[in-house]
């Protein structure tokens, strides 16, 4: 009962995020953190429909790309990723054990749940109406993502503050998602 349960819910949230730009993926994961019990799976299942969710949006919404955009926030996700890889092979190695999977922490599924209080309770960053932030928004979103999950709530203040219509919020956070 609980693969339906998911498929529906992936499917409500994802609607959410193609109507509202946002919202979908937080709700998904902080379903997901309730049914399934490892962390890891979680995560990566969360990744995977956000990828068909985020492919689909963006080329829907294609013509809303900003490109300068893009081209700002893709070198800090990758810097950011790059970091997160580094992450995990010392963790792996700390441990000794073969793969992520294997490391018994159970420090992802709380993290998950701090995550989500704080996207519902934190006060909203004053940003400026700029688009030079997008490398650093990257670089913490391309962190974040490989231990969270759901870096829609940390990106979305700097595209609401963007001076972007609603569509542009839709198709951009999208691609850089």
């Amino acid at each position: 009962m609980e693969p339906v349960i998911l498929v529906v819910v992936a499917f409500i949230t994802s609607a959410i995020s193609a109507i509202l730009g946002m919202g979908g993926g937080i709700i998904l994961l902080g379903i997901m953190a309730l049914l399934i019990p490892n962390g890891y799976m979680v995560i990566a299942l969360h990744g995977v429909v956000q990828l068909v969710s985020n492919i689909t949006r963006s080329y829907i919404f294609r013509q809303h790309i900003k490109r300068h955009i893009i081209w700002q926030y893709l070198p800090g996700a990758i810097l950011g990723l790059c970091i997160s890889a580094i992450i995990i092979i010392i963790l792996i190695y700390a441990f000794n054990v073969q793969s992520a999977n294997d490391i018994k922490v159970d420090f992802l599924k709380p993290l998950i749940g701090i995550f989500i209080i704080w996207f519902v309770f934190a006060k909203r960053p004053h940003i400026k109406n700029e688009s030079s932030h997008f490398f650093g928004v990257g670089f913490v979103s391309g962190i974040s993502t490989t231990f969270i999950g759901a870096t829609g709530p940390l990106i979305a203040p700097f595209f609401l503050k963007g001076g972007l219509t609603k569509e542009n919020i839709i198709a951009n956070k999208a691609v850089c998602q």
